[in-house]
């Protein structure tokens, strides 16, 4: 990203003695090389209780063991009261498939789990640096979530420079 000055990177306390601060803001997008997947569920050899069947093929695994059952998806739908018992069923199957076809079709040529890090330096005077970054991502996510992401990461990456800025203008005023 072009270099941005920031007039409010210190506290409004010291904004009297404050001149605007020049950041360079960088944004990057990596790929989470360990992702935590089990809110869609995982594949196993063994049954368990809620298992539905992904493959018979004896080279890959036999069951997808869903992090939320069929049973359980059933259970809030009804408490919510809108929906019928068959209703409830149908769309609490569909719920388990939905998370199956999903964890089916990570990596490779699907999705995958990434990373926004922002990092935020401050060019003048001592070049502080201060990062933010959030995980976890969906890579198909759409456009207008993860430039939100990039913004929140920014704003917190800004906010830890502002800190920074004021120890540092605390302590020269100490010295001083």
């Amino acid at each position: 990203m072009p270099l941005t000055l920031v007039e409010d990177v210190l506290p409004p306390e010291t904004k009297t003695e404050t001149v605007p601060v020049p950041v360079q803001v960088e944004v990057r997008w990596v790929h989470d090389e360990t992702p935590d997947l089990s809110f869609l569920g995982r594949f196993s050899d063994r049954w368990e209780e809620g298992a539905v069947e992904h493959s018979t093929d004896p080279r890959e695994y036999r069951w997808f063991i869903p992090a939320v059952t069929a049973q359980e998806h059933f259970r809030e739908l009804r408490k919510l009261g809108r929906y019928s018992e068959r209703s409830a069923r149908r769309m609490a199957t569909r719920c388990v498939r939905q998370d199956h076809d999903r964890l089916k079709t990570y990596g490779g040529e699907g999705w995958f789990m990434m990373g926004c890090i922002v990092t935020v330096t401050s060019r003048h005077p001592f070049g502080l640096e201060a990062t933010d970054s959030l995980w976890g991502i969906e890579s198909d996510s759409g456009p207008a979530y993860l430039r939100d992401v990039e913004k929140d990461c920014t704003a917190q990456a800004l906010a830890s420079l502002r800190e920074k800025l004021a120890k540092l203008g605390a302590l020269v005023r100490e010295l001083a």
